[in-house]
């Protein structure tokens, strides 16, 4: 039998859910003040909008980089390609981490 697509429940059924960790991460590694100029809580406010989610999780952005840098100009920053690499490096960091299966998941 062929199929032309296969689609996985992933978070909370074969991984659990990510919450905030991810911004958590990019707080504590220094790179959210480099992104947003001090203003934390306006990137994390903008990330988590209902508009920003959709056009990350549709592919809308296309990649991670993108889509940082999309919070950023609707916040009116400029950060420099360095600091958008390094939350790119930390998002994959925190990412790989959080993507173990569950214990309850078959092997």
């Amino acid at each position: 039998m062929k199929y032309d697509a296969i689609i996985f429940d992933l978070f909370g059924t074969l991984v659990d859910n990510f919450g905030g960790g991810y911004l958590d991460a990019l707080r504590s590694d220094g790179v959210l003040a480099e992104l947003s100029g001090d203003r934390d809580e306006q990137f994390i406010n903008i990330w988590c909008d209902d508009e920003a989610y959709h056009m990350r999780i549709l592919g809308v952005l296309g990649t991670p980089a993108e889509a940082i840098r999309h919070v950023c100009r609707a916040m009116g920053t400029a950060p420099s390609d360095s600091a958008v690499e390094r939350a790119v490096k930390v998002r994959w960091k925190y990412f790989d981490g959080a993507l173990t299966p569950r214990p309850d998941v078959p092997g």
